[in-house]
């Protein structure tokens, strides 16, 4: 995967990775160059029960939960353009409930906008006046305990809604969004502890005055996580793959879950160079030699390695261990 052109307009990045039944950093950090830094959270955790990337996402069931930033003029979406995506998996699509995936809803005369799902639907909806709800556009049809890459945007002329790639809803009728004082929640109301997802939320990307698809024929859901900042061209190690020899002026390599057992070896070169594990599913001692060259070099290491790692150090080269 490239870099992300658009890095600079990302205003929230979220992989929810980290320990099972963590609460705080860095599960749930924002990962942008934004920094809102770590949420409010209560009732509420990283979980490695499921996940899409990085081998766990967060956990959002219980009533009274709260996942929340302090409210900001990134998350004032107005009349612009926006793009909202992520990953969920619902545990339920019955009862008539809506269930907050992400938004700016507090209660009037402060609501702003709110991206759900309404039993087997998704809904994005916005406030005009802090007081009004005017449902933009619905569509769609999930299931119970399934996985989806869902997202909401505006180009300027048109709102659409995705499920997997596949438009689901659109609306013409343009719409200024309330600029809510609301804290932004994740998964629930913050408020109220009320809308309460119930399900797991994965890999949540917030970019403002992007429209990144644009397109009634849909777009190509992503098959590794999201770029982060300061990445160059990144490279998705397949399982299977023996050795990977990338090089270039600023380059990463991440590993996902789907690693094997002896993946080989990987020589890394280049200005920048980042290895990434995200999660060591599988691992065993044979875990193969790192080599690594580069002025510098990072590896990342953002879940615990079952076994020992041998790394043949090049001019500089650090080891950062969350």
């Amino acid at each position: 995967m490239a870099a992300d052109p658009h890095i600079a307009n990302v205003k929230l990045l979220m992989g929810f990775n980290g320990l099972n039944n963590s609460t705080g950093s860095p599960g749930m950090d924002d990962e942008s160059s934004a920094a809102h830094g770590t949420a409010t959270i209560n009732n509420a955790s990283i979980s490695t029960a499921q996940s899409v990337f990085g081998g766990s996402s967060l956990n959002i069931t219980s009533v009274g939960a709260v996942v929340s930033f302090p409210d900001h003029a990134d998350y004032n979406l107005s009349n612009g353009l926006f793009t909202i995506e992520c990953r969920i998996r619902p545990l339920s699509v019955t009862g008539g409930a809506t269930r907050m995936i992400i938004g700016q809803w507090g209660s009037a005369p402060n609501l702003g906008w709110l991206f759900s799902q309404l039993d087997t639907t998704l809904r994005f909806g916005v406030s005009t006046t802090g007081s009004d709800s005017v449902n933009v556009m619905n569509g769609g049809a999930m299931s119970a305990n399934t996985w989806y890459a869902v997202c909401a945007e505006f180009d300027g002329t048109k709102y659409r809604l995705y499920i997997d790639g596949v438009m689901v809803g659109s609306s013409t009728t343009l719409r200024t969004a309330f600029n809510s004082t609301a804290a932004l929640g994740i998964g629930v109301l913050p408020a109220t502890s009320t809308f309460v997802f119930n399900g797991n939320i994965d890999e949540l990307r917030f970019t403002k005055s992007v429209a990144r698809y644009a397109s009634d024929a849909g777009y190509t859901v992503a098959t590794s996580p999201f770029p982060r900042p300061g990445e160059g061209n990144v490279f998705n190690m397949p399982a299977g793959q023996g050795a990977l020899t990338p090089s270039g002026q600023n380059v990463t390599l991440r590993y996902s879950r789907d690693l094997p057992a002896a993946p080989g070896t990987v020589t890394l070169s280049g200005l920048a160079v980042n290895l990434i594990y995200q999660e060591q599913a599988g691992l065993t001692a044979a875990t193969g030699v790192l080599v690594m060259s580069g002025h510098p070099a990072v590896l990342d290491v953002t879940r615990i390695l079952p076994k020992p790692m041998e790394l043949k150090f090049g001019r500089k080269v650090y080891l950062r261990r969350w």
